[in-house]
This record gives C-alpha cells, structure tokens and sequence, in this order.
C-alpha cells in the first residue's frame, strides 16, 4: 500500500488500488527525485563492492564510489531477481 511505500519527507499519494502501479510508482520517484535534487547515475555498472577498514568502495563501469552502507535491489516490477 502507498502508506508504507513512501520515502523520507514526502508521502506516496494515496492510490484508487490497494497497491500503487508501476505507473505511480514511477511517477512518485521521479517526482521525489526532483524534489530532493538527488544525483541519480544511471545506468551504472556495478563490477565489484569492496569493504576497506571504515567504508565501502563499489567500483563501477563510470568510477568508484565509498559508502558507509550498500542497499542491494535488482530485477524489474514482474520479474525480480532475489
């Protein structure tokens, strides 16, 4: 349901289904990747993640990135790879 799919600082409408669509949900995304001017890279090709002594280093087909935390997700709306 929309009221647990929201991100921090801006809720996902509410939808006439008891699930979002791909539609809305892609909608709801965009629009919170305006909001926020978050720097989306995409696409990007993961080839390896490291983990140094404090951070993560993901490097990547267009540079390398360290982080502190790694989230994990794949695969498409009817087709998800766990």
């Amino acid at each position: 349901p929309a009221k647990w799919s929201s991100l921090p600082g801006w809720p996902m409408p509410p939808s006439d289904e008891a699930y979002p669509s791909k539609t809305e949900v892609i909608h709801y995304l965009t629009e919170y990747e305006k909001r926020y001017d978050i720097p989306i890279e995409r696409p990007v090709k993961v080839r390896t993640i490291r983990k140094n002594k404090e951070n993560f280093v993901t490097y990547t087909d267009i540079g390398e990135w360290e982080s502190q935390i790694v989230v994990n997700a794949t695969g498409k709306w009817s087709r998800p790879f766990i």
